[in-house]
This record gives C-alpha cells, sequence and structure tokens, in this order.
C-alpha cells in the first residue's frame, strides 16, 4: 500500500499542524523531510507555487497548508452540519492563521527580541484575551473550538499557543481558558504518542543556526553567512533569504527543545 506522503522541511513550521490532524486521526503517513539543499533544488521547480508543504494521496497533490487541513477534514468525514458551525470553522481558522503571520513577523524584525514586552503588552495580550472570549463564546469552559470533538482548527490553534507557550510562558499563563485546551489536546492519546514519540520536529522556524545552538554560537555563524543567506552552521542547508541579528536568536526552555524564533522562507 502506498501511503499519503506530507513533504517538508526538518521543522514544526507551516506543516505541524498537518502532522498533528494526521495523527490525531490514525492516518498513517510517510512524513518525509527535506534535510538537504541538493534535494530541495531539485523539488521546488516541481512545486505549483515553490513552496512546502505538499501532501500526496490518491492520485492528488495538495499545496497550500491550509488547503491541505481542509482537504483532510472533508476526507474525514467532518462536514459541518449546519452553517453556522461551517462559520466557525473559517472564523477560527482565519484568526489563528493571521495571529501565526503576525508573530512570525514580528520575529524576523531587527533586533526583535528587545522588543518582546511591548509585543506582549501591545498586540499578544489582547489578542489573547479575544481567544479566550472565542472559546468561550457558546459554553463556558469549552473543550474545543467548534463543536464536541477535536478538529483541523485545534490543531491550528495548538500549534500558535504552543509557540506562545514556548517564547511568552508567563503571559500565556494568565489565560486560563487557553491554557487549559492547550492541556487538553497535548493529552488527547495519539497526539500524546506523537509528542512523545521523539520524531516530532524540535525547532518551531528556521535560524540559520539549526537545532542546538547558543546565542553566541548563532551569532558568530551568522557573521559567517555569505551575501545569499547560506549559512555553514545550517544543519538542513537551507538557503534563508534574509539573515541578520533577528535569525539567530534562540531561548531554550526546555532541555528537550531548542526554540528558534523564526521561521523558512520556502513555505506556504
Amino acid at each position: 500500500m502506498i501511503l499519503p506522503r506530507l513533504t517538508y522541511f526538518n521543522l514544526r513550521g507551516r506543516a505541524e499542524s498537518i502532522r498533528l490532524f494526521l495523527h490525531a486521526n490514525e492516518i498513517e503517513f510517510d512524513d518525509h523531510r527535506v534535510e538537504s539543499i541538493h534535494e530541495w533544488a531539485t523539488l521546488k521547480p516541481t512545486l505549483p507555487f515553490t513552496g512546502l508543504p505538499i501532501y500526496e494521496c490518491s492520485g492528488l497533490r495538495i499545496c497550500e497548508s491550509h488547503a491541505i487541513l481542509r482537504h483532510l477534514h472533508r476526507t474525514q468525514r467532518h462536514t459541518a452540519p449546519n452553517e453556522k458551525h461551517a462559520v466557525e470553522l473559517d472564523t477560527t481558522e482565519e484568526v489563528f492563521a493571521e495571529a501565526r503571520e503576525d508573530y512570525w513577523r514580528f520575529a524576523w524584525i531587527q533586533n526583535y527580541y528587545d522588543h518582546l514586552e511591548k509585543y506582549a503588552a501591545e498586540t499578544l495580550r489582547p489578542r489573547l484575551n479575544n481567544f479566550s472570549r472565542w472559546l468561550d463564546r457558546n459554553q463556558a469552559g469549552a473543550k474545543w473550538w467548534v463543536g464536541d470533538k477535536i478538529s483541523y482548527v485545534d490543531c491550528i490553534a495548538y500549534c500558535y499557543l504552543d509557540e506562545v507557550d514556548a517564547f511568552f510562558p508567563s503571559v500565556f499563563k494568565e489565560f486560563k481558558e487557553l491554557l487549559e485546551f492547550h492541556r487538553t489536546f497535548s493529552s488527547q492519546p495519539r497526539i500524546s504518542d506523537y509528542l512523545r514519540s521523539g520524531t516530532r520536529p524540535i525547532v518551531f522556524g528556521m535560524g540559520c543556526m539549526g537545532p542546538g545552538a547558543s546565542s553566541s554560537q548563532a551569532r558568530s555563524w551568522d557573521s559567517q553567512a555569505d551575501a545569499e543567506g547560506h549559512c555553514p552552521a545550517n544543519s538542513c542547508g537551507i538557503s534563508i533569504s534574509r539573515l541578520g541579528s533577528s535569525s539567530c536568536w534562540v531561548r531554550s526552555r526546555w532541555a528537550s527543545h531548542t526554540l528558534v524564533a523564526t521561521t523558512v522562507g520556502p513555505s506556504a
């Protein structure tokens, strides 16, 4: 039997919510990770929009991460029972996508780590407050974002909140409803198995240092990067369009994780 294949880089980025949905629904798949510049150079021209992830199954070759998630949601017979449910799925998907893109843009600004408190006060706290109200819109203590079982938007929400928990843990702890959702989602049997499997990428995004670098190492390697953005320390060998001090900051919170605040350029 030919397994469905998800192709992305060896990081969480835009593919992690897809991996979580596949594991949550017990869909066996080939989690293919591009880890060499040579493979990427060969693969990129064959892609519809020259970006990853790509999901291949039953003759389909689907690009764009949210299109993949919506396809998987439909094929698992998770169709919305009514228009209200469908609208709430669409809304939740879009607000979390917007929040993620905003945070990733923030993480690319020069010396962004000098502006964490300002970002938390002016952008993050108001946004998390809105998310808390949206989660409880139908009933207090709601378990899932839409309906009474896990949907693809829960996977999207978890990925965003996981990054918030990593980089702004004290802020995240202020929102008990979101914290409870994060705990509930990660404790689901098939999700928990994946999170503890040792196969999950340890890097959220892509910095030039790869996993396991100290900030001083990162800055040293950053200075070695050539004008095109190739860094000798990048374990994946992926070309990064812009390398600056902001792309080389690492904040290690857990022994099992190296948290890199930036994202890889060629993705969708």
